[in-house]
């Protein structure tokens, strides 16, 4: 499964949900499909839906879900990432990757030193910021801008990348 985007809340009274959207395109077209919802640490089984109508544009869109009917029923969604099958999924130009291919790979420096591994990322304009963890201290937060990214090897499971301290 793929995470296509996070449920932040419920919408409305009706039981629709407020969705930051990964994938616009994929989302509008999976009106009529099966997804699934689930926390992004796998701390719970995830909860399966179908799509019944999608709406508006832009930072956030409307998802209304099988069997959610009150704001309460999808308040239990608030904060869980909305997933679809992989094979839904286009390939991505390269420099793009999908969450799951990333998340847990060991990150380097371009020297070969180990500084943790990334374990999440956040959108901060127009880029995303990743958050890598080292095996001591407080986590890295990293821009994902060409100046910092050397290299995304997902087939060999390792991240090269240029701290900002030695950017120039």
């Amino acid at each position: 499964m793929v995470a296509v985007g996070r449920f932040i809340k419920p919408h409305g009274v009706q039981g629709e949900l407020k969705l930051i959207p990964f994938f616009e395109e994929v989302i509008r077209g999976l009106v009529g499909e099966p997804i699934e919802a689930s926390t992004e640490d796998g701390s719970s089984p995830p909860l399966r839906f179908t799509i019944k109508s999608i709406r508006g544009a832009g930072v956030s869109l409307i998802v209304k879900l099988s069997g959610l009917d009150s704001p309460e029923s999808a308040g239990a969604l608030k904060n869980t990432l909305m997933r679809v099958e992989r094979s839904r999924m286009p390939d991505l130009d390269d420099g793009y990757y999908y969450f799951e291919e990333i998340i847990g790979l060991p990150v380097f420096d371009v020297a070969g030193n180990s500084i943790g591994k990334l374990v999440s990322f956040f959108p901060a304009g127009e880029r995303d910021v990743w958050v890598i963890k080292p095996p001591k201290g407080e986590d890295i937060l990293l821009p994902c801008i060409p100046e910092t990214i050397v290299s995304v090897d997902v087939k060999n499971g390792k991240i090269i990348v240029k701290p900002m301290e030695t950017v120039e």
